[in-house]
């Protein structure tokens, strides 16, 4: 699980601290925690008017998604004390 994330922190160029405190905390509090501007203070510094490169809602949406099928896929393994337990796995 914690393999997953850090590929999803480098893939999206998130930012890792940031992330980290985020997403172990919506573990028991559903994928509803997770929304548009816990995203958004993830993300790397972009422009929010894109010329033809990425569209910072794009992203932020792509991101979203991602972390969502994470939590969907891992949250039955993590209910009880499972921010606890991801954190002893960041290092991994």
């Amino acid at each position: 699980m914690a393999q997953e994330l850090n590929r999803i922190i480098e893939g999206e160029k998130l930012k890792a601290d940031a992330t980290w405190d985020v997403v172990p905390a919506a573990f028991g509090s559903g994928a509803a925690y997770l929304g548009g501007a816990k995203i958004a203070k993830l993300l790397p510094p972009m422009s929010r008017f894109s010329r033809g490169g990425e569209d910072r809602k794009e992203k932020q949406s792509r991101v979203e998604q991602k972390l969502h099928e994470l939590l969907v896929r891992f949250d039955p393994l993590f209910v009880e004390d499972g921010s606890a337990e991801l954190m002893q796995m960041r290092g991994a």
